[in-house]
């Protein structure tokens, strides 16, 4: 009766225990599945931000540290101004940067470029000039140069007295961009789009969505977003949204670019995503077999070891047992004799 206790008690105390650890096992296997997915989602933004940062905010730097510099504030505060002064100063810092660098005058109404060109600032034939004049913002970005298409930052120069001078501002080709899309893209499998306030595509990874011309392409035009729920559209959260681009399933990761007024689309690949958290899983999977199938070796092993303990030899004492069949007969004899 003690033994049977004793593995009844047995029995329940391994059925915990059987029990917790595939609690257990199940609550690590979905940890490690999210921290997976948590890992992949930093790992692709990772180089999209190193990328953004090299790209647009280290021009948006250089710009900003220049705009304000005491020298392009004597080159155009005045009622003329020194073009030679202007040129070789501009053509100094695209050899010092490796960027294009252009000056806009306020009292001249002219563009000096650092390739040496010079643009007329006619009202009604220029608009980005007079567009950003009276924007509230000391600095903004915006694409132009259409015969050879540029992304321009553009930074507002002011005098002592606050007045405006004028515009200072650094350019990159989009071929630049471009190539430099292409190159992640092939590293890393994932599209970029920037798009303003409006909605309007202003880079992209892929050619045929940047702008010609003013012609911008703007998200609604596009076939994935336009299946987007109303609302989501209206507020443009893209953020963890899965969307399916010919056939194939991408999930987008968002980042504002609070500098501009722009955000950063990510569309990653969620086939090379969905490889790396199933391998995870599977090792998870594998993980809590492997658990299982020990315990129930224990079980068993224990089970076969009571059982052995509940049913001992039948011992039989020699006394008790029958006497032969000839000594019966011989004790019969004897018996008669008698």
């Amino acid at each position: 009766m003690n033994t049977f206790r004793t593995l009844h008690r047995s029995i329940l105390v391994l059925f915990a225990v059987v029990v917790v650890a595939i609690v257990t096992l199940v609550h690590f296997s979905i940890s490690k599945i999210v921290a997976e997915q948590s890992r992949a989602q930093q790992q692709s933004l990772s180089p999209a931000i190193s990328l953004i940062v090299e790209q647009l905010l280290k021009p948006l730097h250089i710009s900003e540290a220049l705009g304000h510099s005491t020298e392009l504030v004597d080159l155009l505060d005045g009622v003329t101004v020194d073009e030679n002064a202007i040129f070789t100063t501009l053509t100094r810092l695209e050899k010092e940067f490796g960027l294009s660098f252009f000056i806009a005058s306020e009292t001249q109404r002219k563009q000096y470029n650092s390739d040496g060109t010079v643009i007329e600032l006619i009202e009604g034939e220029v608009s980005w000039y007079f567009k950003y004049r009276d924007y509230p913002v000391e600095a903004v970005a915006d694409i132009g140069k259409w015969e050879d298409t540029h992304f321009y930052i553009d930074i507002k120069i002011h005098n002592d007295q606050g007045e405006f001078l004028g515009f200072f501002g650094v350019g990159k080709s989009l071929r630049s961009f471009i190539d430099i899309f292409d190159i992640y893209k092939q590293k890393y499998g994932y599209d970029f789009l920037f798009v303003d306030g409006e909605g309007d595509i202003m880079l992209s990874s892929d050619p045929s969505l940047i702008a010609s011309y003013s012609d911008f392409t703007n998200l609604s035009e596009l076939p994935w977003y336009a299946s987007l729920p109303l609302t989501i559209q209206n507020e443009q959260a893209l953020n963890n949204k899965l969307v399916t681009i010919d056939q194939n399933d991408y999930l987008i990761a968002e980042v504002k670019l609070n500098q501009f007024g722009w955000t950063v689309f990510l569309l990653s690949p969620l086939e090379d995503r969905q490889a790396e958290i199933s391998q995870a899983f599977i090792f998870s999977i594998v993980t809590l077999l492997v658990v299982v199938f020990s315990l129930f070796l224990l079980i068993y092993n224990l089970l076969y070891y009571f059982r052995k303990d509940m049913q001992p030899d039948i011992i039989v004492r020699h006394t008790n047992n029958l006497p032969e069949k000839d000594n019966l007969q011989l004790i019969y004899k004897d018996l008669l004799s008698q």
